[in-house]
């Protein structure tokens, strides 16, 4: 049993005045100021969370752009010692790929080291050291020699270099 329209419209009026409505239904029911407020809030917490996240990632993708996506790996360093008329250590063993600073130190007078086959060569002054950065790319066993005329048994300074896969 529906009312007639102008005693719908006067319970409404009469309905909005004490924050009650009409659902689709015709059955009466209070208006939801609080769940609104609530619903506003949900979207408002969703739509910061979703900005902070967005925020996040653009912090981690700036990060990774500056430091490069994976961290290098710093080079091994290895300390050559040359002395009349030998090196120290005599023997190395390096794997393929893996970048290597070969350090060399003059106890004496000057020195240098050289491998052919691998492209390397570094030259020292008396008491002095000197760097040379590179990276096997073959595997064997190659043999360094001194590239300074050092003295008698200078043709004796040999380096044997062993790379492993």
């Amino acid at each position: 049993m529906t009312p007639p329209r102008a005693e719908l419209a006067r319970i409404r009026t009469a309905w909005a005045a004490q924050q009650l409505s009409l659902n689709r239904l015709g059955k009466l029911r209070p208006l939801r100021p609080r769940a609104r407020r609530k619903r506003r809030a949900q979207r408002r917490d969703m739509r910061n969370r979703l900005f902070a996240t967005a925020a996040l990632v653009l912090l981690f993708c700036g990060i990774c752009v500056v430091h490069g996506a994976a961290p290098e790996a710093q080079p091994r360093r290895i300390e050559i010692t040359a002395k009349r008329f030998s090196f120290d250590p005599g023997e190395l063993t390096l794997k393929r790929g893996e970048p290597v600073v070969l350090v060399l130190k003059s106890v004496d007078v000057a020195h240098g080291l050289r491998f052919r086959e691998l492209g390397v060569d570094v030259k020292v002054g008396k008491g002095a050291e000197s760097e040379v950065e590179f990276t096997p790319g073959k595997t064997g066993d190659f043999v360094g020699h001194c590239s300074v005329f050092c003295g008698g048994g200078h043709g004796s300074m040999k380096l044997t270099l062993h790379v492993v896969e």
